[in-house]
């Protein structure tokens, strides 16, 4: 990519993404595969795995509306992440390490519409940034190890500016 390229927003992830990224969705009702509890309880087990070692911390982060214009990316090296929308819809990003893992393969980025009761997991070493809101706040659930916000945070500059269309 080069200075001021575009990214396209998707509904889907890609197979690049495959296993460092999941989506985590209700399936549609046709696909069943719930467990059924009596008549009031219907539940989807396993729409994505988090493997962690120690205490998970699960907290409330509140994203703001702003330009939709990326230029810096974060991983964690010891911990995957849940990100899941609580109240609105937003737009979040993710791309796979470049060889050695410091910095993004923005070959490989992706920007996706996330939907108000979804979420994504990103897998350890995967990287991603504060999500998009279309409105003017949006709240998500966060987990992850405990501490990964202020001891596992790898920040990088993209040295460019990625504008995310919403086409």
């Amino acid at each position: 990519m080069s200075e001021g390229d575009r990214i396209s927003v998707r509904q889907t992830l890609p197979q690049s993404l495959k296993g460092l990224v999941q989506l985590i969705a209700r399936p549609p009702r046709a696909a069943d595969g719930s467990q059924k509890i009596g008549e009031v309880i219907e539940f989807y087990g396993e729409l994505a795995l988090m493997e962690c070692r120690g205490e998970l911390e699960f907290g409330i982060c509140v994203f703001h509306k702003r330009p939709m214009v990326l230029d810096q990316m974060e991983r964690h090296v010891r911990t995957p992440e849940l990100l899941y929308a609580i109240d609105e819809d937003f737009i979040a990003v993710a791309a796979p390490s470049e060889p050695g893992g410091e910095t993004p393969r923005l070959s490989e980025l992706v920007a996706l519409r996330v939907r108000r009761g979804e979420g994504l997991l990103f897998q350890t070493g995967a990287w991603h940034w504060a999500p998009y809101p279309f409105a003017e706040e949006s709240f998500a659930l966060v987990g992850f190890a405990r501490g990964t916000a202020s001891t596992d945070m790898v920040i990088r500059d993209l040295g460019r500016k990625i504008t995310i269309a919403l086409e």
